[in-house]
């Protein structure tokens, strides 16, 4: 799931450390900016912090594009490609969206 870290820091901090199930196999993907302000920066490095205190993996990426829309790019991109091993890894055909294609008909339909 994706949150954003200031949301993250009302509404889901509290909720990490159950279902114990849930905790062994989550990870959190930390994409990190220095074009953050210091005020997000600092809340990045807390928000690692309580999640690891909860025994959650956590991977820090730090974005190195030279602006926002480089960043940007930056990660767009690193989405593509993890996308696509993942895909690979798990035997799909990442051209296809069957789940998509259903909704998008159901949607005509109604």
């Amino acid at each position: 799931s994706f949150r954003i870290i200031p949301e993250l820091n009302h509404h889901l901090m509290e909720g990490l450390k159950n279902p114990k199930e849930t905790v062994k196999t989550s990870l959190f993907l930390f994409f990190f900016s220095k074009l953050f302000s210091s005020s997000i920066q600092k809340r990045y490095l807390i928000t690692k912090e309580v999640v690891e205190k909860n025994n959650i993996e956590t991977l820090w990426y730090e974005l190195k594009g030279e602006n926002k829309v480089a960043q940007s790019v930056e990660l767009m991109t690193f989405g593509n490609f993890l996308t696509m091993h993942l895909s690979m890894l798990y035997g799909e055909n990442p051209a296809t969206v069957p789940y998509v294609d259903y909704f998008k008909k159901k949607l005509k339909g109604i």
